[in-house]
């Protein structure tokens, strides 16, 4: 009996296939042309996230000298890994040796959004720790949603067990209405917002979105709970609203 030649299937290749699938037929496989395109599962391009997302840090306590962030640098190996996969290609290199450089990107790629995958190796940086990927930044306790969104210390907290939701935007956080109701947010009052505010004390601190408090500009605190004509209130510039998130 032959055996069946192997041949492997490059992000290449199952991009073109899936790109030719048809509208009818990726509605009968229950995906959607506007939404979820299969093709759209293979990177093509790499978003890159904006300074404040990978700050650079003071290294000699602020002489000058200015330290990168893990995902700068990390950035910066994807641009030259790419560079040079397209140096090869134009220079005519063996195959062999694209498919390193293909290798290596990928790599480089891959330990970007996710360092810790089973059966490959860490990416380290030049100290010899691991580089700190965008999926460690995210999950666990110390992580971003739950030790910086939901665990800062403030003057109002609440506490709530934390949920996806596919209805929510990547930028969205979803929050309980009680907590909503509970947590406030200081917003001075302007021209520009002076009505909106004017609507949210009117609510009160019981229907969101509505506000706790109004502080006077004397530092003076109002409780609306405890204010029986809220609507009454006018509101003067340069107040604070003590508005529901």
């Amino acid at each position: 009996g032959q055996q069946p030649e192997k041949k492997p299937i490059t992000p290449q290749m199952a991009l073109n296939i899936f790109r030719h699938i048809s509208t009818e037929e990726i509605q009968k496989m229950g995906l959607s042309n506007d939404y979820a395109r299969p093709e759209w599962m293979i990177i093509t391009v790499l978003p890159v996230p904006p300074p404040p997302v990978r700050p650079s840090i003071s290294v000699d306590g602020g002489n000058g000298m200015r330290g990168e962030d893990d995902l700068t640098y990390k950035l910066g190996d994807i641009i030259r890994a790419s560079g040079n996969v397209r140096a090869c290609e134009a220079e005519g290199s063996p195959a062999h040796v694209v498919a390193d450089f293909e290798q290596l990107l990928q790599f480089h790629v891959a330990t970007y959004m996710d360092n810790d995958i089973a059966g490959q190796p860490q990416a380290l940086q030049k100290s010899g720790r691991p580089v700190k990927s965008i999926r460690a930044r995210l999950k666990g306790k110390e992580g971003r949603l739950r030790g910086n969104l939901m665990g800062k210390r403030v003057d109002f907290s609440a506490r709530t067990v934390i949920t996806g939701d596919p209805n929510l935007s990547l930028d969205e956080v979803g929050v309980p209405r009680s907590i909503a109701r509970t947590l406030t947010y200081p917003e001075t009052v302007t021209p520009y917002n002076i009505q909106k505010l004017h609507q949210l004390v009117k609510n009160g601190p019981n229907d969101h979105p509505g506000a706790k408090y109004v502080i006077r500009d004397s530092g003076e605190r109002i409780d609306l709970r405890h204010h029986k004509r809220a609507g009454e209130i006018s509101l003067q510039y340069g107040w604070k609203v003590e508005r529901h998130i």
